[in-house]
């Protein structure tokens, strides 16, 4: 496992397209931020395509009326990507919950990368951290088009082997006895701007993120205020 603050060590230099995909509003921001700010200033090609609007959510911090949460969401998700200065976002309309529900899924996948063309892709690890089914779905589509399609390496979001899940992240899991994140080749440690950038992101999505102490403690104690983990396909 390498310790770096240098994506270029991670074989990341300007050349590489990156296109990174992750299934709610928020997933980018927790876990890769800090990536998405050094490929920005690394000068790479950077596209993020988010599958849902995170309108079926159980978390609604704020939001009086939960009808409104899928517009509200991608209202978040807008306002977090301009603070990390990513601008090429694009929101699919796939049902939140339901991804691995959705044939269509897999095809959206796949125009999108003979059409971007990256030679990257950034998603979850395999078991989705925490084994929310949209996570899974999404992940074990990038592999499966990764061997149809073997133009791209693949980058997993993952987490340290210390990770402390919460009760309610793993309540999302079918089989939450059988999540074991992958172990991270990487360890990408963030400069102090590229925190605190993250963490105004993470503001940004207010509807999901309550930053009472407990939060922010666990947080902490779990490293992804200060450093991300990607594993390497």
């Amino acid at each position: 496992m390498k310790l770096i603050t240098d994506i270029n060590k991670m074989g990341l230099p300007a050349s590489v397209k990156v296109l990174v995909v992750f299934p709610h509003p928020d997933d980018e921001t927790v876990f890769t931020a800090g990536l998405l700010q050094k490929l920005q200033k690394n000068g790479n090609n950077l596209r993020l395509i988010i599958f849902t609007s995170g309108e079926a959510s159980t978390l609604t911090n704020g939001l009086a009326v939960k009808q409104n949460l899928g517009k509200v969401r991608e209202n978040e998700l807008e306002l977090a990507m301009s603070t990390l200065g990513v601008n090429d976002v694009q929101i699919a309309d796939f049902p939140d919950g339901r991804l691995a529900e959705s044939p269509s899924m897999y095809s959206y996948l796949k125009g999108n990368v003979l059409d971007y063309k990256p030679n990257l892709i950034v998603t979850y690890e395999p078991s989705g951290v925490y084994g929310h089914p949209d996570h899974i779905a999404l992940s074990k589509a990038v592999t499966t088009l990764q061997a149809e399609i073997p133009s791209f390496d693949v980058l997993y979001a993952t987490v340290p082997v210390t990770y402390l899940h919460s009760k309610n992240s793993l309540k999302m899991a079918r089989n939450p006895d059988q999540v074991k994140p992958i172990k991270p080749d990487y360890v990408l440690l963030l400069t102090p701007s590229e925190m605190l950038k993250k963490y105004k992101a993470m503001q940004a999505h207010k509807t999901q993120f309550s930053f009472n102490l407990k939060d922010a403690l666990r947080w902490v104690l779990n490293g992804l205020w200060m450093m991300e983990f990607y594993a390497k396909r």
